[in-house]
């Protein structure tokens, strides 16, 4: 016959004594002896704790399971059991669970944390077609409408997925330009396009230390 080793877990002590023999409370936490690393007896371990008269919880003699001083008694710290119960309970959502979507929320809440949410719609709304004028515009062009809108004139293109940035290299010298000087008018009329592009959505207010020239160009009517 072979023999078998059967290793039986030591109890975890609850107290230490230090260098002086005084009794110092742990600083670890105590692991229960049937849950160290979620491992249960096997059946043969079982057995021979019943018969050399071991405990099945912790494995030390004198005693059973039913009053092992080392499992754990009373009422254990309230946790819930479901992980954000307080926030259920708070919010006290209509959830679908099989579709796991949230179909409502609690009338609390509806009038307390959505105040300034805006309902769901019933329906996707499509927004009516520009009507754009292409009286003057070729016909081999009409495909591409879009681009004589007025309305999209007047503010930049989405953003694309292959948007770039123009990065300046770290450390390189600033170009100097020359300062043209402009008459009355023509600041006027500088001034009065900056806020206009402000206005739009087509510029906005820079920090550089860079600048670019500004040009007046007659043109006919």
């Amino acid at each position: 016959m072979r023999r078998v080793e059967l290793v039986t877990p030591l109890p975890v002590p609850e107290h230490y004594s230090g260098a002086r023999g005084r009794s110092t409370p742990e600083l670890l936490p105590k692991d229960e002896p049937m849950q160290m690393g979620r491992a249960k007896l096997t059946q043969e371990e079982k057995e021979h704790r019943r018969k050399m008269g071991l405990c099945l919880y912790c494995g030390i003699a004198g005693h059973v399971v039913n009053n092992c001083p080392s499992l754990v008694k009373g009422a254990r710290p309230p946790s819930p059991l479901v992980l954000g119960h307080s926030w259920l309970v708070r919010h006290n959502p209509i959830l679908d669970w099989r579709e796991n979507k949230i179909i409502g929320w609690g009338p609390e809440c509806s009038q307390l944390c959505l105040r300034s949410a805006a309902l769901p719609s019933r329906g996707p709304v499509n927004p009516p077609a520009e009507n754009i004028d292409l009286a003057t515009v070729p016909q081999v062009y009409h495909d591409l409408k879009l681009v004589f809108s007025k309305d999209r004139a007047s503010s930049l293109p989405p953003h694309r997925p292959f948007d770039c940035a123009i990065d300046l290299l770290p450390g390189a010298p600033l170009p100097s330009s020359r300062l043209y000087q402009l008459s009355k008018p023509e600041r006027e009329s500088m001034e009065e396009y900056i806020q206009d592009c402000l206005a739009a959505g087509t510029i906005r207010p820079s920090s550089s230390p860079l600048g670019a020239g500004f040009f007046f160009v007659p043109k006919k009517d």
